[in-house]
């Protein structure tokens, strides 16, 4: 879906066509032409010896007499002239560069093979008229000339005189046009209105200056190449002119919000000047690739107007519907162009919107849809606590699954997002009267180039623990842009959330001997507590771990909280503490896992305060939240004290 050359390219193109090798050139002529007047002639590149195949590849050629240059184009032929000062017969010939390629000619008039021509002597018009657009006035000068007897050189003919000129109008390319070229003298204010379709001349009393020059006005409503022709008595001359369109509307925009990378229509219409179509901008009149127009972005609204897919059209009578698609957010302006119509030089531009102005009045566009997954450093979880916060990702996508980096709230394109929970079996809302869902809004002002992260959490509404498996869902407050499209194709979130807790297990040990106190982390199954050997990723910082204040116990312990120096991090459910006392007795430890500096253990009187390890999913929701346990130094354990014999038997 991509064109040619463009930055992504097509998925799959088929060798260019070769093209064929130049063989020589044919130049097509009448035989005859004037002095002081240029006479056209069609020069042709050809492929083959009978010319029935064109040369594509293009040439710069110089023709003589009269050293005149043309270019042949991608069509393999053109319109050139020649010219001379003095009466006589001269051969055609033609250069290209420094080489004199293999040329051939054909006399129209005499069906021969003949090069030569004759040129005339007496009054010959050249006429000098400028490309332009439809319906707009152009200049034309047509001079009266005739060669000096004495030098041979070109003079005026016709001084401070005023002459009834025969025009006429031809056309060169295929044309439609039903209201003809009108003709205006400047000074005589005589006008006529030439039908090109019929080549019917008209006389306009046109007035010559004193360096033989009458000034005229062209002005026509459709557009293609036109031959204008002047005669008086014997006296003749001819020019062509290129008229192309004055801009290009655009219609038919596609009814908004548009999807991000969906593909769409537009109505492009070539038009004259006075904004009425022009109907022989059409590509089976033309050269080929004369009505090839490209469609672009103009400007956007906000943002950047990447991955926007352009289009090369080409127009039949006068209109093209491109197929084109912006895989962004906002709003934009196209534009149209056309360059060096029928190689006028003449360029065609126009917008979708007002000029001189940027209007983006296409759109706005919005997003395909939403992706929702773990960010980058959770991607391997998919357990969370019930509570614990759900690092997430929200992307904001196109239609070719690429992220919209326009959808920012610094620019104001981003939309508030709402998270919801959903069954990942069969997508359906979660209708949980005893868990809900925390912290799933996403401000628009959260996104950044298309994306942004967000820490949901799903948790009990009670104090009973809860055991699910959700998936969660993005959706815009209108409903318009969601992640889901019945299949959880985008919605890779899906943590399992269980209620859990931590224990940590009373120790017996010698004195002066390190002392592991575990730690293991437990999650609610919906019927029970089971050990988690999932969790690889709770840390507990050193400072969340706290002692009893013992001052009056007999006989003291040497260990102290600062006896744990580092954080713990739980490996497959499990870490430890090692403390080490240098006299009998016992210390209680316990655990601070909320987010303030008050521990909550069982006699939370007897505990300082200390820093949270701000793992408040972990704590109880009633009685003793805060893990606690005692180490024991210089003592057997209670179950030791009880075993009056131990015998092992091996079977």
């Amino acid at each position: 879906g991509n064109p040619v050359n463009s930055a992504k390219g097509p998925t799959c193109e088929s060798a260019k066509p070769a093209t064929a090798p130049l063989h020589h050139f044919q130049i097509t002529h009448d035989g005859s032409g004037r002095t002081c007047a240029p006479e056209s002639v069609t020069v042709t590149a050809c492929a083959n010896e009978s010319c029935s195949a064109l040369y594509k590849g293009g040439a710069q050629i110089t023709l003589s007499p009269g050293s005149v240059a043309a270019t042949i184009d991608s069509s393999g032929t053109t319109l050139a002239q020649v010219s001379r000062n003095t009466a006589g017969t001269d051969t055609l010939q033609l250069t290209q560069g420094s080489a004199k390629p293999a040329t051939t000619c054909y006399n129209s008039t005499s069906k021969t093979t003949s090069c030569a021509m004759t040129f005339a002597s007496g009054v010959s018009f050249r006429i000098d008229a400028s490309h332009h657009k439809a319906g707009d006035s152009a200049g034309a000068i047509v001079t009266a000339l005739a060669p000096d007897p004495a030098t041979g050189q070109c003079v005026a003919a016709f001084k401070n005189t005023s002459k009834d000129i025969a025009y006429a109008c031809q056309h060169v390319t295929t044309s439609v046009d039903t209201k003809g070229l009108l003709l205006t003298d400047t000074t005589t204010k005589r006008a006529a209105t030439l039908a090109c379709s019929t080549g019917a001349a008209q006389t306009v009393s046109s007035q010559f200056d004193a360096d033989g020059k009458a000034q005229l006005t062209l002005a026509y409503q459709d557009v293609g190449k036109l031959k204008l022709l002047a005669s008086f008595d014997d006296a003749q001359g001819d020019t062509t002119v290129t008229v192309a369109p004055y801009t290009f509307s655009f219609s038919k925009l596609p009814s908004a919000p548009i999807r991000a990378g969906d593909k769409f229509q537009v109505t492009v219409t070539a038009v004259n000047k006075a904004g009425a179509a022009t109907p022989s901008f059409n590509q089976s009149a033309l050269v080929a690739g004369a009505t090839l127009t490209d469609i672009a972005v103009s400007c956007v609204g906000k943002g950047s107007a990447g991955l926007f897919t352009s289009a090369r059209t080409e127009f039949g009578s006068g209109v093209a519907v491109p197929t084109l698609a912006w895989g962004n957010v906002g709003t934009l302006d196209l534009k149209a162009t056309l360059s060096d119509f029928l190689g006028s030089k003449v360029d065609v531009t126009g917008t979708s919107g007002a000029k001189p102005e940027c209007t983006p009045n296409v759109g706005p566009f919005i997003p395909k849809y939403y992706v929702v997954d773990y960010q980058a450093a959770n991607s391997k979880r998919t357990f969370y606590y019930a509570g614990e916060p759900i690092p997430v990702r929200v992307a904001a996508m196109n239609a070719q699954a690429g992220v919209t980096s326009n959808y920012s709230g610094d620019l104001g394109l981003s939309e508030t997002v709402t998270l919801t929970v959903r069954n990942p079996t069969d997508y359906a809302a979660i209708q949980d009267a005893s868990a809900e869902l925390k912290d799933f809004t996403v401000p628009a002002s959260a996104f950044k180039d298309g994306v942004a992260q967000a820490t949901p959490a799903y948790g009990p509404k009670t104090t009973a623990p809860i055991a699910a498996s959700i998936l969660l869902r993005a959706g815009n407050s209108a409903g318009s842009v969601t992640s889901g499209d019945g299949k959880g194709t985008y919605e890779n979130a899906r943590p399992a959330v269980h209620s859990g807790r931590l224990r940590i297990g009373n120790a017996f040990g010698r004195i002066n001997t390190p002392l592991p106190m575990r730690i293991e982390a437990y999650y609610w199954t919906g019927k029970s507590w089971l050990f988690n050997q999932k969790d690889d990723f709770t840390v507990i910082p050193a400072s969340a771990f706290v002692q009893a204040a013992r001052p009056n116990m007999t006989g003291g312990v040497a260990p102290t909280i600062n006896a744990v120096k580092s954080a713990v991090t739980l490996a497959s459910g499990r870490g430890q503490v090692d403390l080490t006392g240098d006299r009998s007795g016992w210390i209680d430890l316990a655990i601070n896992l909320g987010n303030d500096t008050q521990p909550l253990p069982c006699n939370k009187a007897a505990y300082p305060t200390s820093s949270g390890a701000r793992l408040a999913w972990l704590r109880l929701p009633t009685g003793c939240a805060d893990p606690s346990a005692r180490a024991t130094f210089g003592e057997q354990s209670a179950e030791e004290r009880r075993i009056i014999h131990v015998r092992q038997v091996f079977n």
